[in-house]
């Protein structure tokens, strides 16, 4: 027998036995609990026409979606969520009804990369209000949402709160902190250039924590300027839910309600998702305990941080211990756990959740292209990515006929040469001594980092561009900066202290 028979494509998995029956146990408690709230069952097909998904009304990219053609030619697609499906039917079905209230659960498929870990197939539970547009509404999602994560059996998660009109208007305001009200939000923003502009956003953030506190769900929600989602597709409020055990939020909803026009019906809506499989990970994986772990790339990055972690307070001393071959490091008194790892790495440790903290070079950072939070430049580390190659190479730059370009970081140099200088390339990806290949003919320049430029002139190459600036940076996971977010802002705020110490 074929032994890939056995097996399921990237992406799937079969579920059984225990797992199957704790699944389904959760999946049923939370859509029973939905339902008696005044949600009315829903089930839409599993594929639809691609223009349901593809005009706006959806969040999810057009990469990302299966597609297929039917019989006639027409493009069809797996639903890669349950929003715009829902939206059609009411269009379609309740011309007549000013409110609907609509609840659903099934699976949804996207297809990720197939290196990121996220399964492409996986279980949506939802709520969808049609017809009201009004604070007491918003504040029942969110109040919904709470009640399902406590009837899952979590008891530490958080719920943040935004406003798509502020989100927007701060999308370079690099601040995640989280605050337990709207007015230590509105004091936070009153010096920012676009205060004004974002006053309406804030004074509705303030009038529904006052519903939320009557809905006494208060203590599990947070209101943050940096929340994570597709801005575009929301018209209000937005909200995710976060907790320990999972890389990513496990409840995402808000107001989009420009989605129904999309189906001929002007109409407001608003709705969530838990994502079940997420939760189910975090359910099976709770923090237990208190210690935040930090995960430093290998060499001089990694010395040169800890001293600065004990500068803010927070030695290691069993990293200093000679010969030592243990993985983890501690500090029990302040509750740190420290490992380290190859920093390419680091920033998949961070995104997943296995290290809610990374300090590690720039370079890295953008060439993995992880989901986490870059909080504060360390400025030390200091280096440039350049294009080098033998002088002469400098006409074929400006030529703009295609080249090829050696690298250890074909993203960044993708990234350069296609949207900076809209120059096609081949981009050759090697790990060796990069300067190896335009001296051999195997590449026509390099994307590499330069510190001194030694080892450039005595192999007769020079820098003919630079891509960026780089130096050693702290990541954060999105998660944690909600879960621990306290700590965390604490020790950004001593480690730019420190930095600043030294400029």
């Amino acid at each position: 027998m074929n032994e890939r028979l056995l097996h399921t494509p990237d992406g799937v998995r079969d579920i059984y036995e225990a797992e199957y029956k704790e699944k389904k146990a959760l999946t049923d408690k939370l859509f029973s609990i939905v339902k008696e709230n005044g949600y009315d069952p829903i089930e839409t097909p599993t594929f639809e026409y691609f223009d349901i998904f593809s005009r706006g009304a959806g969040q999810t990219p057009s990469k990302e979606l299966y597609k297929f053609d039917d019989r006639e030619g027409r493009t069809l697609v797996l639903r890669p969520d349950f929003t715009p499906a829902v939206a059609r039917t009411v269009s379609n079905y309740f011309k007549e009804t000013d409110k609907v209230r609509l609840c659903y659960n099934g699976n949804v498929y996207r297809n990720n990369n197939n290196l990121q870990g996220r399964m492409k197939e996986s279980t949506q539970l939802g709520a969808e209000i049609f017809g009201e547009s009004n604070i007491e509404s918003d504040a029942e999602m969110i109040a919904l949402s709470v009640k399902l994560l406590k009837a899952s059996g979590l008891s530490r998660f958080i719920i943040g709160i935004s406003h798509a009109d502020l989100v927007r208007e701060l999308t370079d305001y690099n601040d995640y902190k989280s605050y337990n009200d709207p007015k230590e939000l509105e004091d936070s923003l009153k010096d920012n250039a676009k205060y004004d502009s974002i006053k309406n956003a804030l004074d509705y953030l303030s009038k529904l924590d006052d519903k939320l506190k009557s809905f006494e769900v208060d203590g599990f929600v947070a209101y943050e300027p940096g929340i994570s989602g597709n801005y575009n597709y929301y018209t209000g409020i937005l909200f995710s839910g976060y907790t320990f055990g999972t890389g990513e939020p496990i409840i995402k909803g808000g107001r989009y309600d420009d989605i129904m026009t999309y189906f001929g019906k002007n109409m407001p809506a608003l709705g969530f998702a838990v994502e079940i499989d997420n939760l189910l990970m975090a359910l099976n994986n709770v923090r237990n305990d208190d210690y935040l772990t930090v995960a430093l790339g290998k060499g001089r990055l990694s010395k040169k941080a800890m001293e600065f972690f004990k500068e803010c307070g927070i030695p290691c001393d069993e990293m200093d211990e000679p010969g030592t071959r243990k993985l983890i490091f501690t500090n029990e008194e302040k509750k740190y756990r420290f490992f380290l790892a190859k920093g390419p790495d680091v920033p998949t440790y961070v995104e997943y959740g296995a290290a809610d903290i990374g300090i590690v070079g720039a370079d890295t950072i953008y060439e993995e292209n992880r989901n986490v939070y870059e909080v504060t430049d360390l400025l030390f580390g200091k280096c440039r990515m350049c294009i080098c190659g033998p002088a002469e190479a400098k006409e074929l730059l400006n030529s703009g006929k295609q080249i090829r370009v050696a690298t250890k970081y074909p993203h960044i140099a993708k990234d350069y040469f296609y949207n900076v200088k809209q120059q096609t390339v081949e981009i050759i990806k090697l790990n060796g001594s990069i300067e190896l290949a335009p001296i051999v003919g195997l590449s026509d320049v390099i994307c590499d980092i330069v510190e001194t430029g030694s080892t450039l002139k005595e192999n007769g190459l020079v820098v003919l561009e630079e891509v960026k600036d780089l130096s050693a940076r702290m990541i954060v996971n999105t998660v944690s900066m909600q879960m621990e977010n306290k700590r965390i802002t604490a020790l950004i705020d001593d480690f730019n202290k420190a930095v600043n110490s030294e400029k």
